[in-house]
């Protein structure tokens, strides 16, 4: 009889395939994050859809947008105020959150997950209070909360298509609101410490200050709480007011992002930016 010898791995073969292993781990996964990132930036771009969607219903109900600055959400006969409460508070009903509208005036809190972009963190509530990663564009004044100007697509004032002179097209509605990102699951960075269901704060909308504020990436050490970004390295989704979703590169000229903030500023805007 033979006797059959088995050969099993020597050192160097078992350090050959881990190797191997490592090596082929070290090449899938920077594919498997861009199509997770891919992913996240189509499930944001879907969120601000949805918000868009919101909005024009609103617009078909009332005769006009949702008000920039109504402040805190009132009671009116054991029912909310019409137009009371920020801009992402008025269109709940039409988000399909009809009972969180209701519920939100008799001080008991819900949490949004299309408010909460995928590239940024998970819905929840934090510091207490719901949050919402986007905000509406106010304009070009430097203060959102105090704006001495009026010329943002959400405003003081009524608002209907027929304002925006420039165009849905040119126009943004909203986007990512720029976060420290130390401050992503805190809820207490400056713009994101407060409920989003009061209106006229930071925490819902943000401004392009003339040319001087362009959307920026989120970074560490500044939470750019008055202007528009995201922790994408290149660029980030925006809201028009015809309802699209565009990405605008970081590095947008701030002369053109101004225009894109003003709804009747009759500037022409290319179609690259």
């Amino acid at each position: 009889m033979h006797r059959t010898q088995r050969r099993g791995f020597t050192l160097f073969g078992l350090l050959v395939l881990l190797a191997v292993i490592g090596l082929l781990l070290a090449l899938l996964l920077p594919a498997i994050q861009k199509v997770r990132e891919a992913a996240n930036r189509m499930k944001d771009a879907n969120n601000l859809k949805q918000m868009g969607i919101a909005v024009h219903m609103y617009h078909d109900d009332h005769q006009r947008f949702p008000p920039g600055y109504a402040g805190g959400v009132e009671l009116q006969n054991n029912g909310p105020k019409p137009d009371s409460g920020s801009w992402c508070y008025v269109i709940l009903p039409y988000m399909e959150q009809d009972n969180l509208y209701k519920l939100i005036p008799q001080k008991q809190d819900g949490v949004v997950p299309t408010y909460y972009s995928p590239l940024r963190r998970p819905p929840a509530m934090y510091g207490g209070k719901s949050k919402i990663d986007y905000a509406g564009n106010a304009g070009s004044s430097d203060d959102p909360a105090k704006p001495d100007k009026d010329d943002g697509f959400l405003s003081k004032e009524r608002r209907t298509f027929a304002h925006i002179t420039d165009g849905t097209s040119n126009t943004i509605l909203a986007g990512l609101k720029g976060m420290r990102t130390t401050e992503y699951l805190t809820g207490k960075g400056k713009g994101d410490d407060g409920s989003c269901w009061a209106g006229g704060t930071i925490d819902t909308l943000r401004t392009s200050n003339g040319e001087k504020r362009p959307p920026l990436q989120d970074v560490a050490t500044d939470d750019h709480e008055r202007g528009f970004g995201g922790p994408s390295s290149s660029g980030i989704n925006f809201l028009f007011g015809d309802g699209s979703v565009r990405v605008i590169n970081f590095k947008v000229k701030g002369a053109i992002f101004h225009a894109l903030c003003t709804r009747d500023g009759g500037e022409v805007v290319p179609n690259d930016f």
